[in-house]
């Protein structure tokens, strides 16, 4: 059985060139940073977690939930994506105060139905606090943006190695023919 090839270039075999060696090592660390990024990746996805629930529970802190009432329905989504966010005209009371604004919804929703709308401390309306599954999606995203430019790096540093490495190959072959066909078929000067 053959062994792999990256064994074959750090093994001790004649026929193996100093580029093959050089490719092998440069192919070898970026496969390891390659899996030392993967722990890295999570330690950042789990403090990019924590922080974003400390932020979130800071935001939840200044906004309040009330319901309101649809008064109107914009147009404005086509029939084709019905869960494309819609603008809506709501209609609630604050403070013993009857209000109206508009809210984007991703629901279809019709005049008269009732919704959820969040306010800030001014009464003005807000994005309500974020989910957890949306907190552990950018928490997540953060890891892997790490991860796959660990991965983007290794792979541009083996290819733009390899493309060196495979110029100076053709450049050390073009010269051992040359020799080859230049003195009458003996390229090996030792003898």
């Amino acid at each position: 059985m053959r062994r792999p090839w990256i064994l074959r270039a750090l093994g001790r075999g004649a026929l193996v060139r100093r580029h093959d060696r050089i490719e092998a090592v440069v192919t070898l660390l970026s496969v390891i940073a390659l899996i030392v990024a993967v722990p890295a990746a999570v330690l950042v996805s789990r403090a990019a977690y924590a922080d974003n629930v400390a932020r979130n529970l800071e935001y939840a802190k200044s906004v309040h939930s009330v319901e309101a009432t649809v008064t109107e329905v914009a147009v404005n989504a086509p029939a084709r994506l019905p869960h494309a966010p819609r603008r809506v005209g709501v209609r609630w009371t604050s403070a013993f105060q009857e209000q109206t604004g508009f809210v984007s919804t991703a629901e279809p929703v019709q005049v008269g139905a009732r919704i959820t709308v969040w306010l800030d401390n001014t009464g003005a309306v807000t994005r309500a606090p974020r989910s957890d599954a949306e907190l552990q999606g950018s928490a997540l995203s953060a890891g892997l943006a790490l991860w796959t430019g660990t991965a983007l790096v290794g792979l541009a540093t083996v290819a733009v190695l390899r493309v060196a490495l495979n110029r100076r190959r053709d450049a050390a072959w073009d010269e051992q023919w040359y020799q080859f066909c230049t003195s009458d078929g003996r390229a090996n000067r030792d003898h």
